[in-house]
């Protein structure tokens, strides 16, 4: 049987801890490998770790305030990222900086990089993560 499990504002929305300039608003988590058949409801009122396990996986739209820069980090993840509104810097290291604009995607496969939002306005951007093995 079908149905809709929240129709409303995310039950957990949070800021990194040392990224005040970050919101995230967690909509969807689950573990493991889907399998259809047998989905269990998510706990979307439980408190969600910043990255998901290998094999666990986040949907989240994230709230960069202008000005925000995240610092340069890696993490064991594959992470597919939509801007929505406003604009975002990609560094990644020994590269350069690519801006990112509403509709413009990518998928970042664990080198260290880093976000920074250089506009006047707060960047909303879609963001699924899935846990990958280091």
């Amino acid at each position: 049987m079908s149905r809709i499990l929240s129709d409303g504002l995310p039950a957990y929305i949070f800021s990194p801890p040392g990224a005040p300039g970050i919101t995230i608003a967690e909509l969807w988590h689950g573990k493991g490998v889907p399998k259809i058949s047998e989905l269990v409801d998510p706990d979307l009122e439980s408190q969600p770790a910043i990255l998901p396990d290998a094999g666990g996986m986040r949907f989240r739209l994230v709230m960069h305030a202008p000005g925000d820069r995240m610092a340069m980090h890696a993490t064991d993840t594959v992470d597919v990222v939509v801007v929505l509104s406003g604009e975002l810097c990609l560094e990644v290291e020994g590269s350069e900086v690519v801006t990112l604009t509403p509709g413009d995607s990518v998928v970042q496969l664990g080198a260290r990089h880093a976000w920074e939002n250089r506009g006047l306005e707060p960047c909303i951007a879609a963001v699924f993560l899935i846990g990958a093995e280091p």
